[in-house]
């Protein structure tokens, strides 16, 4: 587990209280980050970008260590704390909301590296149509995957926004138009890659989940669906959409597309989708439905996979 150093009582200006620092784990105190630096009403692609930005921009506050494999960050209130709850730093607050947490979840230990380096994944509001290097914005220091890119946000840029890295307005339309996080994150972040905590980086970018089991659920699944499926976040592909192009992908010896729900409940995938992807599915690929009552009766089948020691599971 990644801890970090909360400074719940930081004051910007005029005299400094007591410091109150709480240890968090790090999921959940992104899972109090995403919803104050962007509207949990926002479209999940979105969402998920602003999670992955915001647990890249922790991780770069931390010190390495053997057990998660990262590299070494700097605190942003040196012995005291890692990180304050106003913007800055992150914001943070105690309230929680399904969306951003679902966000949090699908996320699950990804962060942004450039080379060898944790890529502190700059953001901010409003960029008007262009972002800036930090060299731009009156910054010290370099950050190469900060360069400038063009926006889908029109002008003007809002004071205060120093338009350094991921524009949160520019990432919203983007997800409107149906790009997903990787692609958001990848346009505004310069030549990353993302990686995972607790995965040795010796491991090349795009291998992880090799030999990987996805799980398959309907768009449509709610918060409540990615929440019974927590505990697996990180030893399954669990997704909502999957392509033929997906299908082509996917390496390995075997592999197995596993498909959720029975006919006309809120999770399950529909049976033309499944069709499609079984003609479609190259030879090492196996697609199969799990059926079951309830959310929980499903989850007892993924813990089950795992607990037989399934050799195709996420890792």
């Amino acid at each position: 587990m990644i801890t970090i150093r909360v400074w719940t009582n930081y004051a910007k200006s005029g005299d400094q209280p007591t410091p109150q620092v709480q240890l968090m784990d790090l999921e959940e105190y992104l899972r109090g980050v995403v919803p104050y630096e962007m509207s949990p009403s926002n479209p999940l692609e979105a969402l998920k970008a602003q999670a992955v930005a915001a647990r890249t921009y922790a991780l770069a506050t931390l010190p390495s260590s053997e057990e998660d494999l990262r590299p070494d960050g700097h605190p942003r209130h040196g012995d005291v704390a890692d990180v304050c709850t106003t913007d800055h730093c992150q914001a943070w607050s105690a309230k929680t909301y399904k969306s951003t947490d679902a966000a949090v979840l699908y996320t699950a230990g990804q962060y942004l590296k450039f080379q060898d380096r944790i890529a502190t994944a700059y953001f901010f509001g409003h960029c008007g149509g262009r972002t800036n290097t930090p060299a731009e914005a009156g910054w010290p220091g370099s950050a190469p995957w900060c360069q400038p890119v063009e926006c889908l946000c029109k002008p003007p840029r809002p004071p205060h926004n120093h338009g350094v890295g991921m524009c949160q307005d520019g990432a919203m339309l983007m997800a409107g138009r149906g790009y997903d996080y990787e692609m958001i994150l990848n346009h505004y972040y310069t030549n990353v890659a993302l990686a995972v905590t607790g995965v040795a980086q010796s491991v090349p970018p795009g291998q992880l989940g090799y030999n990987s089991q996805y799980v398959l659920m309907s768009q449509t699944a709610g918060p409540d669906v990615w929440a019974t499926l927590a505990p697996y976040a990180l030893k399954f592909r669990v997704t909502s959409g999957f392509s033929h192009d997906d299908a082509l992908r996917v390496h390995g010896d075997k592999h197995t597309i596993t498909i959720l729900g029975s006919a006309g409940q809120a999770w399950s995938v529909q049976a033309d989708l499944e069709q499609f992807l079984r003609q479609v599915a190259p030879s090492n690929v196996a697609v199969e439905r799990a059926e079951a009552a309830t959310l929980a009766d499903l989850a007892a089948k993924l813990a089950d996979c795992i607990t037989k020691d399934n050799p195709l599971a996420y890792r």
